[in-house]
């Protein structure tokens, strides 16, 4: 028989007819076969990188499912899915297969290799250095668990670099020293992670370089030709010489520094000391010094150097004195100087604590009395010593203790002195007296109210107080029994008059017990008009009166008087 060819006849039924004998006589057999399309074991991982700890990966089938995931070596894979087990599994490469299921007999395999690592690293490396311009391949290299993430290159702009695989195109690089940097995003459950490397670009290029000799030595330029005894400024050319693996022309240009003889001049204070080039140290000068130092090396080259060192002037300053002031008065410090530095005026001896600079200088004034020093010094290249200067701060405060501050004339009134730090006193009576002793007393006989002033003073300080002394007569009240509300002016109206009265009320009613008319006041008064304002006809009346005096008295009157027009 012959053989079928499927080839091309996938997913499709196929009729195949057996004839026998020869016509007349035939006989026909028919035989249908269905031929299936083979299936597709296509399979993927999101990653072929997965750490250990990391999230556990599931297969992405694009074939056909219903397959089976096995893993060698063996390895903890969930068969249905391909779900790997990474912590269980462990580190190592492992080959995934997919198998498709029998449903057709046609089964297909596929594999993926994936690699569990502790942690993919960053780390990679160039076969630095580079010369410019050459064709050397300049990718980095990396072991099993490094990868390539994106690239960067600092400094940046000078030299190119792929970010995706690291090459460096080096016709487009400047020579340089630069540093490449990979970093790897998180993945596969993996951190993020970064790492570095130095790489160096040498230039291919015609190099001037410039170098100095001390007078009379020798020098070897970079292609090995050494010249003795240069005296003046030569140039030379080193041809082809191989500098970092790259083919160069060198100019050396060579300089001459000379072998010379230096003057310095410094300055001290004096009784200071120095210490000169070559080491040597001169303690106590008090006047100008010269010293040599001889074959101190300057630039490579022997020197002798002449050191004269000068004397400053040491600065001198007086604080004026100052002796005393009043408590709250503003102060004022001077001070005399040699006029080179600044004048600075300090709250200790140590110098430490600076309240200020200057003469004259104003410092706060003080909150209390007693003796403050005050420090001061000029500062400069040499200050002078420190001096200081005592301010004593006092005070005089004046007062009164009267006895009694108020009461009838005539009023004898005891005054105590209760002032403190004074020893002079002046006092003013209000009345016309004044006196100068310590414990005054004083007689009132007039009614009335009088401020005495005490002035205390030390002969420097002053302080002024004073207290009000209160002086009244008895009380009295006067009520009469007849007015005459007529408008010529004269006892037009009914009140009550009296002498230290200092509250009055009054109600007056006719004879039927009406009442006409109050007030409450020292100067009310009824003007003999009824409360509609209408004149009350002549006859009796009635009054009720009370009454207070300065004197503490109070009153309470009854009584009638007569009203006439």
């Amino acid at each position: 028989g012959n053989l079928l060819d499927p080839t091309g006849l996938g997913g499709s039924s196929v009729s195949i007819t057996y004839t026998v004998g020869s016509a007349p006589c035939t006989e026909t057999s028919n035989l249908n076969i269905v031929i299936n399309n083979d299936d597709d074991a296509s399979f993927s991982y999101p990653l072929n990188i997965f750490c250990a700890t990391g999230t556990d990966p599931i297969a992405t089938v694009t074939g056909t499912n219903g397959g089976v995931f096995t893993m060698i070596p063996s390895g903890t894979i969930n068969s249905s899915n391909g779900a790997i087990d990474l912590s269980a599994t462990g580190v190592g490469t492992f080959t995934i297969f997919y198998t498709t299921p029998l449903s057709n007999s046609c089964t297909v395999l596929d594999s993926v290799i994936i690699n569990i690592v502790t942690s993919p690293e960053a780390a990679f490396t160039y076969n630095s250095p580079f010369c410019q311009g050459s064709t050397t391949t300049t990718l980095p290299s990396f072991t099993i668990n490094n990868l390539p993430g994106i690239f960067s290159s600092s400094p940046t702009g000078i030299v190119f670099i792929n970010t995706s695989t690291g090459q460096i195109d080096l016709v487009n690089s400047s020579p340089g020293t630069y540093m490449v940097f990979n970093n790897l995003a998180p993945a596969g459950g993996c951190a993020a992670a970064i790492d570095s490397t130095q790489i160096i670009i040498n230039p291919m290029f015609n190099l001037q370089e410039v170098v100095a000799i001390c007078s009379g030595n020798s020098y070897t330029f970079p292609d090995g030709r050494t010249q003795n005894n240069i005296t003046t400024q030569l140039v030379y050319l080193s041809n082809l010489v191989t500098a970092n693996s790259c083919d160069s022309i060198i100019q050396t240009t060579v300089n001459i520094n000379p072998i010379f003889n230096i003057t310095e001049s410094t300055a001290v204070c004096n009784g200071d000391s120095y210490t000169f080039p070559d080491g040597t140290t001169q303690t106590n000068i008090t006047t100008q010094t010269i010293y040599t130092s001889n074959l101190l090396t300057i630039n490579g080259c022997d020197s002798i150097i002449q050191t004269t060192v000068n004397i400053d002037p040491q600065l001198n300053i007086v604080a004026n004195p100052f002796d005393t002031i009043c408590l709250g008065n503003s102060l004022v410090l001077t001070a005399t100087s040699s006029g080179n530095g600044i004048i600075t005026w300090y709250s200790d001896f140590a110098g430490t604590n600076v309240i200020g600079t200057g003469s004259p200088f104003s410092p706060p004034t003080p909150l209390s009395i007693g003796s403050f020093t005050y420090y001061v010094n000029e500062t400069g290249n040499c200050p002078s010593q420190m001096d200081s200067v005592i301010l004593n701060v006092q005070s005089v405060t004046a007062q009164i203790n009267a006895s009694p501050l108020s009461g009838f004339s005539p009023l004898l009134v005891n005054f105590g002195n209760g002032s403190t730090g004074a020893n002079g006193y002046l006092w003013d009576f209000s009345n016309g007296n004044t006196d100068t002793i310590f414990n005054p007393s004083q007689t009132y006989t007039d009614p009335g109210n009088y401020q005495v002033v005490l002035i205390a003073t030390d002969g420097l300080c002053w302080d002024t107080t004073f207290v009000v002394i209160e002086v009244f007569n008895e009380s009295s009240i006067l009520i009469p029994n007849v007015f005459t509300p007529n408008g010529d002016g004269i006892n037009d109206i009914f009140t009550v008059d009296g002498l230290n009265i200092k509250s009055v009320e009054g109600e007056i009613y006719n004879r039927w017990g009406q009442k006409m008319f109050s007030w409450k006041n020292i100067k009310g008064h009824w003007d003999g008009r009824t409360l509609a304002g209408s004149k009350a006809p002549d006859g009796t009346y009635f009054y009720i009166i009370k009454a207070e005096g300065n004197d503490g008295e109070k009153y309470f009157e009854k009584g009638g008087f007569s009203l006439i027009r």
